[in-house]
């Protein structure tokens, strides 16, 4: 088996260093954080959430850092804009009438539930649990019909049944003086990232160089965004352990205000808009 290089040994990570070390260093922080707290929720929809955001966001910052510790930015940025992604939720959640939102996004696993029963009832030879009982899809759908009840669920649409550009407006609306910086994050960042998601023709220059010969393909790992997604994935998670820590009265806000700072002293625009980075 190929021995695995070192990441100090490597290119990308010796020339963007302080990127990386700030990534590492934050999430070394969050565990000494959770050595040092207790955190439970005792069923309570809001701080339940707010778990999964958290620890789903440690998560996807280290697989950004090691993506781009190899050379691959292009797709650790489609990991930045699920993280954008994440970040909205979140937020949302926050705006306003919180308890109650984040029950109603917990609650839309019974319809998530539905859909991928429906879809195992569709190709049933490619599942090995297709076979359930009566009792069980009866419970599957009598659970997502009370949900959709409940809180007015439209399943062709997500659990807020707002699209990620109106959830951003709202949250804006809620924070005037940020100069609508979540919409801006949508038209910017979000759309931007979104053609290394979908495959988009304008993300072809990351992977195609032309010559007088014609298109030659460029299969190596390449130090373009690497710099964006180490610093922006940084912000995102300081931010949202921000949230966090508040909503479990965890005093912390001096050592993230100093992680903010030492992140603008390194100098590299962030993919996302200042303003989201505020605590």
């Amino acid at each position: 088996m190929e021995k695995k290089i070192p990441y100090q040994e490597v290119k990308f990570y010796k020339e963007f260093r302080s990127y990386f070390d700030i990534n590492e260093d934050i999430r070394r922080f969050i565990d000494e954080v959770f050595q040092k707290n207790t955190i439970s929720h005792r069923n309570e929809p809001l701080k339940g959430a707010a778990v999964f955001f958290f620890t789903k966001s440690i998560k996807t910052n280290s697989a950004i850092w090691h993506l781009c510790a190899d050379g691959y930015g292009e797709d650790a940025a489609v990991l930045v804009r699920s993280l954008f992604n994440l970040v909205v939720n979140f937020y949302y959640i926050l705006a306003q009438d919180s308890e109650n939102r984040a029950k109603q996004y917990i609650e839309y696993y019974k319809i998530t539930r539905l859909q991928i029963h429906n879809i195992i009832k569709k190709w049933p030879n490619k599942f090995s649990s297709a076979n359930i009982s009566v009792e069980k899809e009866q419970e599957i759908e009598t659970e997502a019909d009370e949900a959709i009840k409940e809180y007015k669920f439209d399943t062709k649409k997500p659990w807020s049944g707002k699209s990620i550009l109106q959830m951003c407006k709202d949250i804006d609306s809620q924070n005037p003086t940020k100069n609508r910086s979540f919409e801006q994050n949508y038209d910017i960042l979000y759309n931007y990232l979104s053609d290394f998601e979908h495959s988009n023709v304008m993300a072809s220059g990351s992977y195609l160089n032309e010559d007088n010969n014609g298109w030659i393909a460029n299969v190596n790992p390449s130090g373009e965004l690497i710099q964006e997604n180490l610093a922006t994935s940084a912000g995102f998670l300081l931010v949202i352990a921000e949230k966090f820590y508040k909503i479990f009265d965890l005093k912390y806000e001096k050592d993230l205000q100093d992680f903010l700072e030492r992140l603008e002293k390194l100098g590299k625009p962030l993919l996302a808009a200042k303003e989201n980075f505020k605590l």
